[in-house]
């Protein structure tokens, strides 16, 4: 399953954020439109504010509006009264029930509620309410008309927290994108460090203006880093090779030297220790330089059975064995790769399994994308604190170093190296039973030349 990425997770972050801001924003808007919330006075109020207007001589009445009146709320007098109750199409059960307090409270006088929602045609969001207006008959003639200025501000026809959302929403959006800009040279940097390889020259990272100055500063001191690591594994191949050409001269003229010997035993003693100094260098130099090395070869297909029955028959008097299986099936896994790289593999493993197992088990497993190859034996094992390490150059568990115990602790080294140069995976686990010891298992992309 494929690890989600920051841009996925942040624009779905974006995405909810704004789907939330829009929710809130019109569930506000619909609340604070609704006439149980607007300015109205409530029904005991209005009454007695009626009563007493009845009450008042018609100069005072003028006064009496000013006093009424808020910020929110205008009080007008209508010399003609009202006959008709009008009411907003589609009045809700809550309008209904507001107006029957006002009845109850101005007993014996007529009253409507209005609401006005605007030009369906002119307005952006016509379903919200503009103002909402209660006309009061009165017993000595006219109306007195309550409106009530809704308490949501519109800008455009639109309610002004909305617009507060939607802005919100913008600018969160342009942050995502601005820290998308600032965060996309480390992605860059953090993929050249997974994909570093020091046997190559790595490309260099771009530095983009855009990008902050310590960002920029930081991508150039990779630059140069990379091309300083460079120039240094340049140098350590070249020194390695030089040594191995060189030392490759002195043990030839040696071996040249000692078959003048008279003494036979001594002889052959010398000529296996300057045999063992020159596959120590070799060993060396492909462990080191095994991907350098492998692209100066071209790919070819390799059938990957009888590369493996080749190995064993090369070793006639060795406990090798291949598990029984359909040999057509098997004939048909193939791998595109190196073909001494992948002799040089399963040689290894082999003799690996040998020396400290006693036997090798081989197994070949094909799927539609992969070649698995199982090697087992019937050794000690290898502790899984310890399978990461025995992949390193030089190292063996046996501590004695002896030649006689095995080899010069480079056999895993190089097979890693070689298996990472065909694009494939090394795993080391435990053999199943009946077998004791190790199973080193090795994955290659599988080729098939019918597609």
């Amino acid at each position: 399953m494929k690890a989600v990425s920051g841009f996925r997770i942040s624009l779905a972050l974006i995405l909810v954020f704004l789907v939330l801001m829009l929710t809130f924003s019109v569930f506000m808007a619909r609340v604070y439109q609704l006439p149980a919330a607007s300015p109205l006075p409530n029904p005991e109020r209005l009454a007695a504010m009626v009563r007493l207007f009845e009450s008042l001589p018609d100069a005072d009445r003028s006064f009496a509006l000013t006093s009424f009146s808020t910020r929110l709320l205008s009080v007008s007098f209508k010399d003609q009264n009202t006959n008709t109750r009008t009411l907003t199409e589609g009045r809700t059960a809550n309008k209904t029930a507001r107006l029957e307090d006002y009845e109850w409270a101005l007993a014996g006088r007529l009253v409507s509620l209005s609401s006005n929602r605007g030009d369906a045609n002119t307005t952006v969001m016509p379903a919200l309410l503009d103002t909402v207006t209660l006309q009061v008959d009165l017993k000595t003639g006219g109306a007195l008309v309550f409106e009530a200025f809704l308490p949501v501000r519109t800008v455009w026809r639109i309610p002004f927290v909305l617009l507060a959302g939607l802005l919100g929403a913008v600018i969160a959006l342009a942050m995502f994108i601005f820290l998308q800009n600032q965060i996309r040279p480390l992605r860059d940097l953090s993929r050249a460090l997974e994909n570093h390889d020091y046997g190559r020259t790595a490309d260099e990272i771009p530095e983009r203006l855009a990008t902050a100055p310590e960002i920029r500063a930081l991508i150039r001191t990779f630059n140069q880093q990379q091309a300083r690591l460079a120039r240094a594994e340049q140098a350590r191949s070249s020194l390695i090779t030089g040594l191995q050409h060189d030392i490759r001269t002195f043990a030839t003229k040696l071996r040249l030297r000692l078959e003048r010997s008279s003494d036979t035993s001594l002889r052959d003693r010398a000529t296996a220790d300057l045999e063992d100094i020159v596959r120590l260098l070799d060993d060396a130099l492909l462990a080191t330089q095994g991907e350098v090395l492998a692209d100066n070869r071209p790919d070819e297909m390799v059938e990957l059975f009888d590369l493996v029955a080749s190995e064993i028959a090369a070793r006639p008097t060795d406990t090798v064995t291949m598990k029984q299986g359909d040999k057509s099936d098997r004939k048909e896994l193939h791998v595109l790769g190196d073909r001494l790289s992948l002799r040089r593999i399963v040689s290894n493993l082999t003799e690996n399994a040998l020396v400290y197992g006693g036997c090798a088990v081989i197994d070949i497993l094909g799927t539609e994308t992969e070649v698995i190859i199982h090697i087992d034996d019937n050794g000690p094992g290898i502790p899984e604190d310890k399978r990461d390490l025995v992949l390193e150059p030089f190292v063996r568990l046996e501590k004695s170093r002896s030649r006689a115990t095995g080899g010069f602790g480079l056999g895993l080294a190089i097979v890693a190296k070689l298996v990472t140069q065909q694009e494939g995976q090394l795993l080391i686990a435990d053999a199943p039973a009946p077998l004791k010891g190790a199973r080193v298992s090795v994955t290659l992309p599988r080729f098939d030349p019918r597609k």
